[in-house]
């Protein structure tokens, strides 16, 4: 972009706005001046300010000492225009106001290319027939603000520096154009489209080869279609550019993928050349090596099922590619030809899918070409789907514990494919697990003790998963056992006989109970059912209490509350009793009461009676 300014002396000052950059220090740009008349005495000059200076106000204070201001500038620069004599010029470069002090002449700083905008793209003329080249260069070259950026952001995102050509086909065929003979790195794109933001690219390039630092890209054209090239460099290079094209006439009108031949049917036969055909950029090689002349066609499948496609009858040794796919840059190869033994031709068998289009493609080994021949053959098959859902055997839930295990029966159809998987899910408030086999009895752990469940079961084959079953009959997952009561201990010597209650078995029957006893040295016995047992080894003389706990297959309940205390000890024999002494009879109101006789003492070594003692 260019920005020309008048003087009132009648000089042109042409500035290149893409290279000035007008800054506190002075003038940034990769450009040289070149003044028309030198300084001196009483001479014009051009006195640029910094951006923001008061260029009125400046240009005030020069005419207060006495120098002739002709001119202000304040729209693109800021500056003035007045006849200075040496001391001034001197004055004011010295002033950190002022960019810079030049002689009023004509200014020329380095211009862009004439075609370095895409407006502005160099015609290049065909009238010498079906080849040619042009020069140019890259140098001061920007880039637009839209401008396609056609090959990875690695490659062509460091560049900078692009030129614009437009090229009218003189014929229809493929076209190769490349930048051989550059004195620079370059990069080459193809564009048709008459915008810069309605651009398709048909090829770009960064190097042709590795080493080789020249570009080339190959499209098919359209005669009368004018497209669009562009020329950049690679790392922001540039230079001098030298653009060869080469156009080849009377190419098969089925040469560009765009342009495939449509074969129809379940089998046929399509004749026809390979001579003059090209490769596209981006072209698979088809199962082989140095193809260089493509034909392409388009087949739809009438059905499910395979097909067999082949070049017997084609007049060279051929190359063979089956793809899907609306583009040569997003293809996918479904199928690559090969050789059958001591042949030249190549054959292919793949499954199709019912309305899906199958791009196919003819090249020839080690570059050859000519007449070709390609015979297909389709096979309808029942399509493979995904199987039916599974069912539920007889017993089809059995819960142990937290988990669950499912039996299950396989589904009336598989789809056309062996089922790879079962997968069953269960279902309770608030949480759902699942698990999957290869087989029909699927255990699902984990589940929450206590809450009730449904399961569902799935089968999947090789397409897909089958819709999900009837649910299950609802179960509950049971929870441990509750706590024993009614713990009552009888001590006996170093030991001590507990019985209970049993508890609520907490959805699954109780397999044992746990009794422990109180003391810092803990005794303990065990039961595979009863409601009773002995813990021995206690010691004689210390009170103990005891609890229990019940166990189910979910696990250990709570613990009882504990039994009344009670103390081991030793069994006292019993002691015999004396006899008891003869009552005495009790006188009547009218017998005299006579004295009693003291009783016999006796003892060992004593007189056994009252008449021994006198």
């Amino acid at each position: 972009m260019r920005t020309a300014f008048l003087s009132p002396r009648g000089t042109t000052l042409t500035l290149l706005a893409a290279t000035l950059a007008i800054t506190g220090a002075g003038v940034a740009a990769s450009a040289s001046l070149a003044a028309d008349a030198p300084a001196g005495t009483g001479q014009p000059q051009i006195v640029l300010l910094d951006p923001g200076s008061n260029a009125p106000a400046k240009a005030a204070g020069e005419e207060r000492r006495g120098n002739d201001v002709t001119a202000v500038y304040s729209t693109a620069i800021d500056g003035f225009t007045a006849v200075l004599d040496p001391a001034d010029i001197a004055r004011l470069k010295a002033d950190p106001s002022v960019v810079s002090v030049e002689p009023d002449a004509r200014v020329t700083i380095n211009a862009a290319p004439a075609n370095d905008m895409f407006a502005s793209a160099s015609a290049i003329s065909t009238t010498g027939g079906n080849t040619g080249s042009v020069t140019g260069t890259t140098a001061q070259a920007t880039r637009e603000t839209g401008e396609p950026t056609p090959l990875a952001a690695s490659v062509w995102g460091s560049s900078g520096k692009s030129i614009w050509y437009s090229w009218t086909a003189p014929v229809t065929g493929p076209v190769t154009i490349t930048t051989e003979g550059s004195g620079y790195d370059t990069m080459l794109a193809l564009y048709s489209g008459s915008s810069i933001t309605g651009l398709t690219s048909l090829g770009a390039n960064d190097d042709v080869s590795s080493g080789t630092l020249w570009s080339s890209v190959t499209a098919r054209v359209t005669a009368g279609t004018t497209y669009r090239i562009v020329v950049d460099g690679w790392n922001n290079r540039s230079g001098s550019v030298k653009l060869n094209w080469s156009v080849t006439p009377g190419a098969p009108t089925n040469d560009a993928f765009a342009s495939a031949t449509v074969i129809t049917g379940s089998q046929g036969t399509q004749t026809d050349t390979t001579a003059n055909a090209t490769r596209e950029t981006g072209e698979p090689s088809h199962g082989g090596s140095g193809g260089a002349h493509s034909t392409w066609y388009r087949w739809v499948a009438p059905g499910d099922g395979n097909v067999t496609f082949s070049t017997s009858g084609s007049a060279f040794a051929t190359l063979l590619g089956a793809y899907t796919g609306g583009s040569v840059a997003s293809l996918t190869t479904k199928a690559t030809g090969t050789a059958p033994t001591g042949q030249t031709y190549r054959t292919m068998t793949f499954a199709v899918t019912n309305g899906t289009a199958y791009m196919i493609a003819i090249d020839g080994l080690s570059g050859a070409s000519g007449a070709t021949s390609l015979g297909w053959n389709f096979t309808a098959v029942a399509p493979i789907t995904a199987p039916g859902a599974p069912g539920w055997s007889l017993t089809p839930i059995t819960v142990t514990g937290t988990s669950v295990t499912a039996s299950l029966t396989a589904p009336a159809s598989d789809g056309g494919a062996p089922i790879s998987r079962y997968t069953v899910t269960c279902t309770g408030t608030g949480t759902t697990r699942s698990n999957s086999g290869t087989g029909t009895t699927i255990t699902v752990a984990s589940l929450t003790a206590g809450r009730t469940y449904t399961c569902t079961a799935t089968a999947t084959n090789t397409v897909g998963t089958s819709s999900a079953s009837v649910p299950s009959a609802a179960f509950v997952v049971p929870t441990a056992p509750g706590a024993p009561t009614g713990v009552v201990a009888t001590p006996s010597d170093g030991a001590a006989a507990i019985a209970w209650n049993a508890p609520s078995d907490g959805g699954s029957a109780i397999t044992g109970y746990t009794v422990t006893s109180s003391g810092s040295t803990a005794r303990s016995c065990t039961t595979t059912g009863a409601t009773k047992c002995t813990i021995s080894g206690l010691t004689n003389g210390v009170p103990y209490t005891f609890t229990v706990r019940a166990t189910n297959v979910v696990g250990q309940g709570p613990a009882s509350g504990a039994s009344a205390p009670v103390t081991p000890s030793v069994p006292v024999a019993p002691t015999p009793s004396d006899p008891a002494p003869a009552p005495v009879p009790t006188p009547g109101p009218s017998e005299p009461v006579a004295p009693s006789e003291p009783s016999p003492i006796t003892g060992p070594g004593l007189p056994q009676s009252r008449d021994a003692l006198d």
